[in-house]
């Protein structure tokens, strides 16, 4: 259950009201019921709070059910809280970056509880719930929807290095292992079916994970800088993946990604360092911005027919990369797509309809020191428009688009092929008649048939 924001009337009371020596501020949003929603107030919070369930002001009782969104933002200070039996609603981040905070009690009267309530608070080791709240429950300190469907925050504080989740779970909540540094290691049942954002971020020691083929959506930033996670397969299960998936996560040198995937979004292996290589899918459709910016190990990529559109700055500063293959139907290639990148030795354009830009795009020694690799009979083509024009070294190159991987022939690979009967036919594809032929390229031998 995720809380919005509340909105308050014009003619909202706002008062300060001290109990057991600490003031808190409330802010009135039912005249009718004499309700009030809590926050903290200007004075600085420490130690153990209690929080009223029944306040005054100006001669009237009003009782407290509310927790507002950011209530004890930032209240490093506090050391407990006492929720009381009255408060129907946490609301999002009320207890954030409560560094101090050990423990906390859900009372049963909680029916809402916003989205990060309890997040970034480093010493919790238990977030505990009365066990007759009908919404919520706690499994070994652990906070739960009550039916256990959705896991919602595991305490930072806990010093586990391990941790397996039931497998009543379908949905892993936002940042639901905010910044669990002590883990190594988490369990995800094959019921989960959405990690939610922020749900791994800062596990700077989660080396293990893996991801059920149950999964179909993982959230904007779910990993991101999970820096000892060394290896990651996404399952053909997933749909959808957020902006900054596994952003900055600096040991991941292992990706591989379904062919259920068809966005490769915004930075989404941003900063990955140790990735070497990854092999983008033919069901990718969009490579979005920074996609594989500061990928510093990155040395080839071939980016499948499919891809439509390469976004802004998607490989920046590559800095390691020596080959690029550009798709047949390539639409629209972003600004600086592939800047900085100044060590490329090859570009593969598959392409023969160009796109067009006269912006930045390669390292400016690319135009004088690369080769770019572009199909038979298009080479004046290339020669006239932007920046492909500004390529010193065009050669021609023969490629196939018949969903075989391409056969190449140019100055660096050799193109041998054979009739059935093992027959040596020469190295122009184009000249064969109909038959089965087997094609040597290089170290690849494949098999093609010729209608």
């Amino acid at each position: 259950m995720l809380l919005g924001l509340l909105t308050f009337p014009s003619f909202a009371q706002v008062f300060d009201f001290t109990y057991e020596g600490k003031t808190l501020r409330y802010y009135v949003i039912d005249e009718d019921s004499n309700e009030v929603e809590v926050e903290k107030s200007s004075t600085l919070l420490s130690g153990d709070l209690i929080i009223p369930s029944l306040v005054n002001y100006d001669n009237c009782n009003y009782i407290v059910t509310h927790i507002a969104n950011k209530a004890f933002y930032k209240c490093s200070s506090l050391t407990s809280v006492k929720i009381p039996n009255s408060v129907e609603t946490i609301g999002e981040s009320a207890f954030m970056y409560c560094d101090n905070l050990t423990s906390i009690e859900i009372p049963n009267s909680v029916k809402t509880i916003g989205e990060s309530a309890f997040i970034a608070c480093s010493s919790l080791v238990s977030i505990d719930v009365d066990h007759e709240n009908i919404h919520y429950k706690s499994i070994e300190g652990v906070l739960y929807t009550e039916n256990a469907t959705t896991l919602i925050q595991y305490p930072m504080g806990n010093n586990n290095t391990s941790y397996t989740i039931p497998n009543s779970v379908v949905s892993i909540g936002a940042g639901a292992f905010h910044a669990c540094s002590s883990l190594t290691s988490v369990e995800i049942p094959n019921s989960v079916e959405t990690i939610g954002k922020y749900a791994f971020m800062y596990c700077n020691n989660l080396t293990s994970i893996e991801i059920p083929n149950s999964v179909k959506t993982i959230g904007e930033s779910a990993f991101k800088q999970c820096n000892s996670l060394a290896s990651i397969v996404i399952p053909n299960s997933v749909e959808t993946i957020g902006e900054s998936a596994f952003m900055y996560c600096r040991g991941l040198a292992s990706v591989e990604i379904s062919n259920s995937v068809e966005t490769i979004c915004k930075k989404m292996f941003y900063g990955c360092k140790s990735l070497a290589s990854v092999e983008i899918p033919n069901s990718v459709k969009t490579i979005g911005e920074s996609a594989f910016s500061y990928c510093h190990s990155f040395i080839s990529v071939v980016i499948p027919d499919n891809v439509t559109i390469i976004g802004t700055e998607a490989f920046y500063y590559c800095e390691a990369l020596r080959d690029v293959t550009l798709p047949a139907n390539l639409d629209e290639l972003g600004y600086n797509a592939f800047g900085n990148c100044s060590r490329i030795k090859k570009i593969k354009y598959r392409g023969r309809t160009l796109v067009w830009t006269d912006a930045i795009m390669f390292a400016d020694n690319i135009y004088k020191e690369a080769t770019l690799c572009v199909p038979k009979g298009t080479t004046s083509l290339f020669q006239t428009v932007a920046p492909w024009k500004n390529f010193v070294n065009i050669i021609e190159v023969e490629y196939e688009y018949s969903g075989i991987d391409a056969v190449e022939a140019d100055a660096c690979e050799t193109v041998e092929i054979y009739n059935l009967n093992g027959v040596y036919v020469g190295s122009d594809k184009s000249n064969l008649s109909t038959g089965v032929y087997i094609i040597r390229r290089g170290d690849k031998v494949e098999k093609i048939a010729v209608k």
